[in-house]
Formats: C-alpha cells, structure tokens, sequence
C-alpha cells in the first residue's frame, strides 16, 4: 500500500512524492465527493448510537441485517472506517514504523463484505447502499472484488434493474482505491467507455496511480497503447491524467498537452476552470514534466522540447495563488537541477 493522505481528500500534499496521498493529483476528474455526504452521515450514526458506537464488524453485520435507512448509514461509516485504518497503515509504511494490521485483513471480513454488496445487488431500494460499499471493497484492496465491481461497471445483458451511471462510477473508484494490477484489465476496457467521460477519467486516474507505483514497469500488453489512445479524448479529465500517466511511464507521447496544462490560462482553454481542477491539473503537469526531464537528459530534440517548458514552471514556482502549486514547482525546479 501506498502512504499518506486517501485519495478522495480535497487537499495535495506540498511534497514531491507519489503516494495514495497524491491520489487526488490525478484525480480532477468530475464527479461528486462522496465523502462529503459520508461525513454528514457520521454524525447522523454517531448521534443515533451515542457513545455505543458500534465497531466494524457491528457496522458490517448492520449493512448486511439492518433496516434500509440502518444499512444505509452502516455502509456509510464503514466505509470511512476502512479509508481510515488503510490511511493509518499507509503513513506507518511509509514512516518506517511497525504497521498495524487494518481491521479488515480478518480473513472473514472479505467474504462477508463480498457478500453484503452482492446482497445489496439483489434487492430493490438498494443502489446507494450498492454505492458505498463498492467504494468499501475497493479500499480494501481485495482483488477478489475485482469480478464484482467489473459486473456493476459492465453489468450482463440480462441485468436488471440496469446500474445507474453513479453506480458505475462507484464501482470504478472502487477499482481505482484498490490500485492493484489486478483491476488493471477492467480500468483499460473503463478507459474506452462509450457511455460515460467521468468513467474515463476514472480510469485514467487509476492507470497514472499503477505507472506511480512502479513506473509501468508491471504494464500489461494493451495499457500503453490504451492510454495513447486517451490522449485524444475530448474529456480533459481523461487526455490529462492519459498524459500524465505516460510520462510516469517515461512517455512523452503527451508532452504537448501537458505544456498547454502548466498554465490556468491553457487549462481554462481545455475545459478546465474549477479552481480545485487547476491547482490539481497543475500538480499533474508538473510532475509528468519533472518526470520526463529525469529521463530525456542528452536525448535532442525531447530535451530542448522539455527545456522550452521550464519558464513555465519558473512562473508557477513564483506567481500562482495557491501555495501548493508554489511549492510542488519549486520542488519540481530543484529535482529538475538535479537532473540536469
């Protein structure tokens, strides 16, 4: 597992470092936070108990038995108990401490989850339970999961009711949390969705994540190419994150995107114009740039290519208004003196 902060926190870290923490650097894709609602539904659970609050296979055992509104709810904080104990271990991991088994390595906790979310897919008024615990399997990092989130994303014909589009962008973050290469033949299909940009750029997001990890070193035969594919999609969230996974990948197949992506006023003209999406947009392309630049050294025509790019990056690393994109530049200018 990764360290740091969990990928659907609202906040890059100031550190040049890819790790679950910089999940969101990837991730400027648009869809909702569910978080947001999750933390509502804390306080609702947590007021409702009182200081009985139940312990996690309470809360599972409550998904599984409950009342509709009590599964809801119990799904809900499971959910950001598990994000919670894999977050934990990962900043243990990554300080070099003892790590703490997660709760949810019990050898009879994954079953009983699979079979929670395969219980929801069987009843009626069941799809934002379905919801959250796809994004609880994923957190997990149970490849065995993997069968069950691809049967939401890519239901059976015969599949009824037919999953919604917000249940098939759950099932793809829970593919995308999981960051194992077992997911990695589902996240290639989910790059090409003919249905939904947002599944795209899931995907795209959850293939840049595996090139962080090992610098696709572990690719299979069809990711590359499929992420050359991307870049042309007229998604931003998709050609981006496409880009800056193959520049982790040291391909610089995407350079020029990523040029026109170190700036607001070159974002804004791609599409992006939240602020949120910028800042983290920027964070990508300067990274993938600081990437490349590791890698090209003495190559030509790609390194003046990549050289052309530093002013930019000088005037991120100087004038932008959001101080995390200050510091990532700054620190992309140093590790780029160094590579030099």
């Amino acid at each position: 597992m990764g360290a740091g902060l969990d990928p659907i926190f609202n906040a890059a870290e100031p550190e040049d470092q890819v790790t679950r923490g910089g999940a969101l650097l990837w991730q400027f894709f648009f869809f909702p936070v569910l978080m947001v609602a999750g933390a509502v539904g804390v306080f609702v659970l947590f007021g409702a108990w009182g200081n009985d609050a139940p312990d996690e296979k309470e809360l599972l055992e409550a998904v599984i038995t409950g009342s509709e509104n009590g599964q809801k709810q119990a799904a809900q904080q499971l959910v950001i108990a598990i994000a919670q104990a894999r977050s934990k271990a990962d900043r243990q991991a990554a300080a070099g401490q003892p790590v703490d088994a997660p709760f949810y390595v019990d050898p009879a906790f994954g079953p009983r989850l699979r079979h929670a979310y395969t219980l929801a897919q069987s009843e009626q008024k069941s799809e934002e339970r379905q919801r959250w615990l796809a994004q609880a399997l994923g957190r997990t990092a149970d490849v065995l999961s993997v069968p069950l989130l691809e049967d939401t994303l890519y239901a059976p014909q015969e599949a009824q009711p037919r999953p919604s589009s917000e249940l098939r962008r759950a099932a793809a973050l829970g593919l995308l949390f999981m960051e194992s290469r077992a997911a990695e033949p589902v996240l290639v299909r989910a790059l090409a969705d003919p249905d939904d940009g947002e599944i795209r750029a899931i995907a795209a997001n959850a293939l840049a994540l595996l090139a962080a990890q090992d610098g696709g070193a572990a690719d299979g035969a069809g990711t590359r190419a499929a992420l050359t594919r991307a870049l042309a999609d007229a998604h931003s969230g998709v050609s981006l994150n496409a880009a800056v996974g193959l520049a982790l990948r040291g391909d610089a197949a995407g350079l020029d995107l990523l040029g026109r992506a170190l700036s607001r006023p070159g974002l804004a003209a791609l599409g992006v114009r939240d602020l949120d999406h910028q800042r983290n947009a920027l964070l990508n392309a300067v990274r993938g740039v600081v990437r490349l630049s590791s890698l090209a050294a003495g190559e030509g025509e790609l390194t003046g290519k990549i050289d052309a790019l530093k002013p930019a990056v000088e005037a991120l690393a100087t004038s932008d208004a959001d101080e995390n994109v200050r510091a990532i530049a700054r620190q992309g200018l140093e590790r780029w003196r160094k590579n030099g």
